[in-house]
């Protein structure tokens, strides 16, 4: 499965401020505790996963563990998402900043925000880009964290995620320029 796809995933929500991504080369990325990333992972986790099921359905078995298992996965992760919501978009809130006149995300009842993230999401990952031996590998992917608590699973996603921001980081030292944002290492806020 490709790194880059499941860390666009993760980093999908960003697309939901419906601002432009560029920053400037001087401005200074916010920098999100593991706890408010996992919030925002958890709230983007079941966007990611309905976005690669449509991909990836017909492209497998029936006996497949999209095919049998993805409802049960995407209504855990949904659960879980409903709870997160509030913090998640407080994170979007600090990562698009605090210029006059924009909206306060965080004060938007669910039922706003829930509907933008899944097309977002999917395109913020290219899942229409996935071929059918990635859909196997993402389908014993999914298989493989099933069992998990939807908290783990998003806690997972912001390792890979952070592993991705730290080696995009490396290759900005050489090419210059600014990541969205960054993880802290520090204590949870």
């Amino acid at each position: 499965m490709n790194v880059r796809k499941i860390a666009a995933a993760a980093t999908g929500w960003a697309a939901i401020s419906g601002l432009a991504l560029a920053s400037s080369a001087n401005a200074a990325a916010p920098c999100f505790t593991k706890g408010e990333a996992q919030s925002v992972a958890s709230v983007v986790a079941p966007s990611a996963v309905r976005a690669l099921r449509t991909q990836c359905v017909p492209k497998l078995a029936r006996s497949s563990y999209m095919n049998q298992s993805g409802d049960r996965l995407v209504a855990k992760l949904d659960a879980a998402a409903r709870g997160q919501l509030p913090d998640a978009m407080k994170g979007i809130a600090r990562l698009v900043g605090s210029s006059a006149g924009q909206i306060d995300l965080s004060a938007l009842p669910p039922e706003m925000i829930l509907p933008l993230i899944d097309p977002l999401v999917a395109a913020k990952m290219g899942a229409q880009n996935i071929d059918g031996g990635e859909c196997r590998r993402i389908d014993q992917a999914l298989s493989l964290i099933d069992p998990l608590p939807a908290r783990n699973i998003s806690g997972l996603l912001v390792l890979i995620l952070q592993f991705d921001l730290d080696k995009r980081a490396s290759d900005k030292q050489t090419a210059g320029g600014n990541p969205l944002f960054t993880i802290c290492e520090g204590p949870e806020k």
